[in-house]
């Protein structure tokens, strides 16, 4: 009697189990939608480094945002990251609440079907690596590597749903003042 051994590899029994990319990624807001511009193209230390979000309530009832906004700046290296207060259009600063420190949420008012748009200075804004997300961002613009960035914008709406900006390109360079 002949017998033979079939060795097959794990990975190749059965069907494939499908990968899950974003296991933990919150679904996209229908509620609130984000546009995002700037103003002027190449950002400098010594200049504005203007910001445009334009929020976008798409309901028929009027929405009271308590957000926390983040910018995000990704270029080939790695993704650098903001926590802005776009109504005050500075940095938002951690308060401290006993031993722990908190982020207070930025309130804005968005009448049923409307929209609002705030301008931030990101030059005024701080900034650190998203990997470093275990202390609050503390390096100004200028400290970034100088190049080409994507810039986004994110926060959570008040149903717990992801409300994303479209990416907007954006050049960081030197000082006019570097350059002589």
């Amino acid at each position: 009697m002949l017998s033979l051994l079939l060795i097959v590899p794990d990975a190749a029994v059965g069907y494939p189990v499908p990968q899950q990319r974003h296991l933990f990624e919150r679904p996209l807001s229908r509620d609130v939608r984000c546009v995002l511009a700037v103003d002027p193209p190449p950002w400098k230390p010594d200049r504005p480094a203007s910001v445009y979000i334009r929020l976008e309530n798409r309901t028929d009832a009027a929405l009271e945002l308590k957000i926390v906004p983040e910018l995000y700046l990704r270029n080939f290296e790695g993704t650098y990251y903001s926590l802005a207060d776009i109504v005050q259009n500075k940095a938002l600063e951690p308060i401290a609440k006993g031993e722990v420190e908190d982020i207070v949420p930025v309130s804005v008012h968005l009448d049923k079907n409307s929209s609002a748009t705030f301008r931030v200075d990101a030059a005024r804004t701080k900034w650190d690596k998203e990997i470093s997300a275990m202390r609050w961002p503390s390096l100004s613009l200028a400290t970034l590597p100088q190049g080409p960035y994507w810039l986004r914008v994110e926060f959570f709406d008040p149903a717990g749903t992801l409300v994303k900006s479209n990416e907007v390109r954006v050049m960081l360079e030197k000082a006019d003042s570097e350059k002589r």
